[in-house]
């Protein structure tokens, strides 16, 4: 069950446009792709959590 989820979510995203946060110029898309490629748990539609935004940018 965990694992369809997890696919349906990565679907999800790699479907959807990239997109601008408002609070800068982070690809969201990009984001929460590496948060589930690296373990992290994220809503397919909504904000990302600012930690995982940190996070990614420590990582890039």
């Amino acid at each position: 069950m965990v694992l369809s989820v997890h696919l349906t979510l990565l679907e999800l995203l790699r479907r959807g446009a990239a997109r601008k946060s408002g609070g800068g110029d982070i690809d969201t898309k990009a984001v929460g792709l590496w948060a589930i490629d690296n373990g992290y748990q994220v809503n397919a539609r909504g904000r990302i959590q600012s930690d995982i935004i940190e996070k990614y940018q420590a990582a890039n």
